[in-house]
């Protein structure tokens, strides 16, 4: 995408000034703010996963923070009846916009082929 932007940009840049990397910045920012039309970011996830067939968990505190949002598609379901056997349950630590630490589960299929079987925000790794 940041080269299709550039290219945009430089077929409509100005003659006399130079592009630069702020201009894809900007650009890039912009087209993510337009998607989300004014709503927050896990609002706008929550909303894509209602739309794409995803089965989907979360939990609010009383100021409307997330404490989990847990997400599957219908499809790792139906792989996780035929594979059962988890290989890796990890979490990458405070990488997003919430700083919340999203935990991710990682199967394989019996020709050793690995899927994404589910993921999860959670504010932590402790039972509430």
């Amino acid at each position: 995408m940041p080269r299709q932007i550039q290219a945009q940009l430089y077929r409509q840049r100005e003659a006399d000034r130079p592009l630069i990397i702020q201009d894809i910045y900007k650009k890039v920012k912009k087209i993510k703010k337009d998607k989300l039309q004014g709503r927050r970011t896990i609002d706008a996830l929550i909303d894509t996963l209602k739309e794409e067939n995803f089965v989907w968990s979360s939990a609010r505190d009383a100021e409307g923070h997330i404490n989990y949002l847990f997400f599957t598609h219908t499809l790792s379901i139906k792989l996780f009846h035929g594979f059962p056997n988890v290989i890796i349950m990890d979490c990458t630590y405070k990488n997003n916009e919430y700083k919340l630490p999203l935990s991710h589960i990682v199967a394989f299929s019996t020709t050793n082929k690995t899927f994404y079987g589910a993921f999860c925000f959670m504010k932590n790794e402790t039972e509430p």
